[in-house]
């Protein structure tokens, strides 16, 4: 598409710009501080070979950057009108410049970098980019999308012209070289033309020759498949681009993505990033490397711990089993010690704030939720992961699901020990159904958005939770 290639070209170019930014910043730094001030002198040719290799992090810094971001968003010009969009973009590269030399440095422990030099390079990289982000965009759009590389473009529709989505679109695309030239009803051609025209595509055809747009939007256009192809041909002959704009509703267009393979064109409703072999292998790494530690070093005198409370407050089992739905929503064993007296025979009632169910020692291992550590246990061997929706009794799954039609959807990913409608407070009795929507809708968003980041965010909410339980911890 036009407008997409001319986006990734921008924000190469820019990549590119604010590499050489940096490069000559890194120049600026290194003149000022060894020949300017005066008071520091390189000690051997081998220290010129750090700098060397601090250059080439950099370069690979920004190139990391760069990839990251072609692969999430496109480069918005329109935004950067706003300081606070070019400060953003520029945080991401200085950042990025900072871990690669923070790696090196850690890794090799020079000592031979001056200190003097990299807190000038530091403090100043970061105001150098946000100029470049400031006044580089509005550059390149005047100059690479002027004369014949200016697009005037029509949209078509067939009698709903009172949507604004579209128009709005191409303002913001002006930054693009696409200016908005007229809107053509095609229901009004047809009314004032009377029966001259037997199709909508006859009448079209003299008002595209006449105005010669660069650029056709078809929207609100109900064709099929058959007209778009005729359609395209009449553009193909009138030397214009064709863009078919889908109509959908907004909360509907979030959800979904188009995809393309071989001749069939795709469209998934939601984007499920641990369908990526290799984001649940990394997803599993992190699980092992934080359950492996907990289950050799944790568990075992957190155990003796419990059961020695157990044995005076409650005799019993240590741990608490029961049947859980998991991943695709098959059963499991979950363990958790126990934390009410044995033989109450009411697994399914949940539990309320002052049950009379739960020991004394008990009612503080939940508060903290360290009840919930043998789950670990369930991490090791591939039932749960750390973060994920929260497994429930099979039989609240099927009440929660008659109440809300999409429950369901939990159960896409494994369920976890932690989860983001737990760090967000929605956790413990649920006495309402919007209890049970605002979960679903914390689990739903995690399926869609994974990432590693995310998960560190959620344990890192979790650890706090230790020390602070909320109110709805119990």
């Amino acid at each position: 598409m036009v407008l997409e290639n001319r986006s990734r070209g921008i924000a190469t170019l820019i990549a590119i710009g604010s590499l050489i930014a940096c490069l000559v910043w890194f120049g600026i730094s290194y003149s000022v501080v060894f020949n300017g001030l005066g008071g520091v002198a390189l000690r051997s040719p081998a220290t010129m070979q750090v700098y060397g290799m601090s250059l080439f992090l950099i370069v690979l810094g920004f190139l990391v950057d760069h990839l990251r971001s072609t692969g999430n968003r496109t480069y918005q010009l329109n935004s950067a009108n706003r300081w606070i969009f070019s400060l953003g973009a520029a945080s991401q590269q200085t950042l990025a410049v900072l871990i690669m030399l923070g790696l090196y440095m850690l890794a090799s422990k020079d000592q031979g970098v001056s200190r003097l030099f990299l807190l000038w390079f530091v403090v100043g990289l970061l105001p150098v980019l946000t100029l470049i982000h400031r006044l580089l965009p509005q550059w390149l759009s005047k100059h690479l999308f002027k004369g014949r590389y200016r697009y005037d473009a029509v949209v078509v529709c067939n009698g709903n012209t009172g949507n604004d989505r579209i128009h709005n679109w191409l303002a913001r695309h002006q930054w693009y070289g696409v200016n908005l030239q007229e809107t053509i009803n095609l229901q009004d051609l047809l009314e004032e033309n009377g029966d001259g025209f037997k199709t909508e595509l006859e009448a079209l055809e003299p008002e595209l020759r006449k105005r010669r747009p660069a650029m056709v939007i078809v929207h609100h256009f109900q064709l099929d498949s058959a007209s778009l192809v005729k359609l395209k041909q009449l553009c193909d002959r009138l030397g214009c681009r064709m863009i078919v704009a889908l109509d959908l509703d907004p909360e509907f267009a979030k959800m979904i993505s188009i995809h393309r393979d071989g001749d069939l064109q795709l469209i998934s409703i939601r984007e499920e990033p641990l369908e990526c072999p290799t984001n649940r292998i990394l997803k599993r790494l992190l699980d092992m490397a934080i359950a492996l530690p907990v289950c050799l070093f944790v568990l075992p005198p957190l155990t003796l711990l419990v059961w020695l409370v157990q044995r005076k407050q409650s005799p019993g089992p240590i741990f608490h089993r029961q049947m859980r739905s998991g991943l695709q929503n098959e059963r499991f064993t979950l363990y958790k010690y126990r934390s009410m007296h044995v033989g109450h025979g009411t697994e399914s009632q949940q539990a309320s704030r002052s049950d009379s169910r739960i020991f004394p020692f008990g009612r503080w291992l939940r508060r903290t939720s360290l009840d919930e550590m043998p789950q670990f246990i369930n991490v090791m061997v591939g039932d749960m992961s750390v973060v994920g929706p929260r497994p429930h009794l099979p039989q609240h799954d099927a009440e929660f699901a008659k109440v809300i039609e999409d429950y369901p959807l939990r159960h896409f990913v494994k369920p976890g020990i932690t989860g983001l409608a737990q760090v967000k407070g929605f956790r413990g009795e649920i006495t309402h159904v919007g209890q049970i929507a605002d979960r679903l809708r914390s689990d739903v968003f995690y399926i869609e958005h994974w990432s590693l980041p995310l998960d560190f965010e959620i344990i890192s909410k979790t650890a706090l939770q230790l020390w602070r339980a909320p109110e709805t911890a119990y």
